[in-house]
């Protein structure tokens, strides 16, 4: 009698990001790092690199393409290109997928707040069960 195959779909190999409750972590960290540069030197200071750091942790526990930097951003963001700038095209046509994971991170982060479990329920919540994005 022949099998019906049917491809199993692992976690680690699926293209849908998976939001953890560390990614939760790392992306409530990202959202307080504040820049302190000094105008005309970007990327200098220390919350500049620790989001850096940060960003690229984030990438990784969301199993997210090594090209994909930044891994989140800001979809309230605005242009930091001044008119007439070659930056500003490229600024509105690029990809939107990271403000996108920022919204999605930010459901999520409400939710778990939410959704905070009581002292009798924490060792079952303890578990990590990692969720799709949607």
């Amino acid at each position: 009698m022949p099998a019906i195959r049917k491809p199993l779909v692992h976690l680690a190999r699926a293209d849908v990001p998976v939001i953890t409750s560390r990614a939760l972590t790392l992306f409530a960290e990202l959202k307080r790092c504040r820049c302190t540069c000094r105008p005309g030197k970007r990327f200098e200071c220390r919350g500049c690199k620790e989001r850096e750091q940060l960003d690229e942790a984030l990438g990784l526990e969301l199993r997210l393409p090594p090209w994909r930097f930044p891994s989140v951003e800001d979809p309230n963001a605005i242009c930091p290109y001044p008119l007439g700038h070659a930056g500003r095209e490229w600024w509105a046509a690029r990809d939107r997928s990271g403000q996108e994971l920022w919204l999605a991170l930010e459901q999520a982060s409400a939710e778990a707040r939410a959704a905070k479990p009581s002292a009798e329920n924490s060792a079952k919540a303890a578990t990590d069960t990692p969720r799709p994005l949607q």
